[in-house]
């Protein structure tokens, strides 16, 4: 077969001499003739070298000052406890939750003064909320122990009072996570490319919702405080009327309601 329809015979040629790679390509097709030059080993098959593996310095000798710090910073027995939980999953994917000890009415116990309810089917609830929340924050990825288990000990860091404030507690928990998982992504993205803003976006709306979180649940503990607004006063013919701060502290125990008519009254003293 001739001609421009026929296969090309194609020729590489290739000269290897100190570390570096000159190589040609040549074809006897008509219609086609390429040279190519090759700078490095690597683009002629050679690997690159491996990533060299950078380790942390090593601990220091600990201190008396830190020893003693160590000290103060041990657990005390008055110290909210935390419902801890290990985590498996069955061969169809649903994820088994059990306590980390074998004395589970006394986990259940804990898991009700950590949510704040006397409901041992509130207490399961939140805790599967929780964990099916913080395998969606990990974005596909699987949620181990150490992540629940730090979710739990925020909420109970929280402390909260009843089934309301422990159903904010789990969602301020939740959103956290998504945030914090948030700003990871945007840590190791490129600036220049254009998803970075918008990672950058969707993590602010997560921070000022986890803001707004706290705001209400400090809104729900705060005492209720009664104010009264008078906007108008009338006094008609024959009343009498006090308008202004009134403070008795100031005045006599026995003679305070006397001299408070006469101020009333518009009199003084003699």
């Amino acid at each position: 077969m001739t001609g421009p329809d026929r296969p090309p015979i194609v020729t590489i040629v290739t000269d290897v001499t100190g570390g570096s790679a000159t190589g040609s390509i040549t074809t006897d097709h008509p219609n086609a003739e390429l040279t190519v030059a090759l700078r490095d080993l690597e683009r002629v098959g050679r690997a690159a070298p491996p990533a060299k593996r950078v380790e942390p310095p090593a601990p220091h000798r600990t201190t008396r000052a830190e020893r003693r710090a160590m000290r103060k910073a041990r657990p005390k027995k008055t110290q909210v406890q935390i419902p801890e939980v290990r985590l498996g999953e069955t061969a169809t994917g649903r994820p088994i939750i059990r306590p980390i000890h074998d004395d589970v009415e006394g986990w259940f116990n804990v898991a009700r003064r950590t949510f704040g309810t006397v409901s041992d089917s509130f207490a399961r609830t939140q805790i599967r909320f929780l964990l099916r929340g913080l395998r969606t924050a990990m974005f596909g990825e699987s949620t181990d122990a150490v992540e629940m288990n730090a979710a739990l000990a925020q909420i109970a860091g929280i402390e909260p009072k009843n089934e309301l404030e422990a159903a904010l507690a789990t969602q301020m928990a939740v959103t956290h996570v998504v945030a914090m998982r948030l700003l990871g992504r945007a840590g190791t993205t490129d600036p220049t490319l254009p998803h970075f803003a918008a990672t950058g976006l969707v993590t602010a709306k997560f921070l000022r919702a986890f803001a707004g979180q706290a705001e209400v649940l400090a809104k729900l503990r705060r005492p209720a405080v009664q104010t009264v607004r008078v906007e108008r006063v009338e006094v008609q013919a024959g009343g009498q009327a006090v308008v202004g701060l009134v403070n008795n502290n100031k005045l006599p125990r026995r003679r305070g309601a006397k001299q408070l008519a006469r101020r009333a009254h518009g009199t003084q003293d003699e």
